[in-house]
């Protein structure tokens, strides 16, 4: 699981809740929001010689990557990133979770090959 910086007082603004996944060496499942809610912007670095794939859930837990199916798929390249900003937010009726793996089909299961090389940073309410 990657690590998820909960977030602090500082980090809500009007509502919007910040957070970041600090990528592990696996296929970080995790949970960014158990409940609906409305995600607003999501952001990756990628400072490894690979690419890497950031797949979104409608989920309140965090998914099993390879078997559940993600709602959107990003792809952080090598040494790059991505942002994606809603601006009215995509909503999520369940949860809002996330996943990552090395290919973009949905029953990939490759992990991240190195730890604390891909950032993903969400905003949602």
């Amino acid at each position: 699981m990657g690590q998820l910086i909960t977030p602090d007082l500082q980090s809500v603004n009007n509502g919007v809740v910040k957070t970041k996944v600090i990528c592990a060496a696996s296929t970080n499942s995790t949970s960014i929001k158990g409940s609906a809610g409305v995600l607003y912007n999501i952001e990756a670095t990628n400072s490894d010689t690979v690419g890497y794939y950031v797949k979104l859930y409608n989920k309140a837990t965090g998914p099993t990557v390879g078997t559940d199916v993600p709602v959107a798929v990003y792809y952080a390249p090598p040494g790059g990133g991505f942002v994606v900003e809603k601006v009215n937010g995509s909503w999520f009726g369940t949860g809002i979770a996330l996943g990552t793996s090395l290919l973009a089909t949905d029953a990939d299961t490759t992990v991240v090959t190195t730890a604390n090389k891909l950032v993903i940073n969400v905003e949602y309410l």
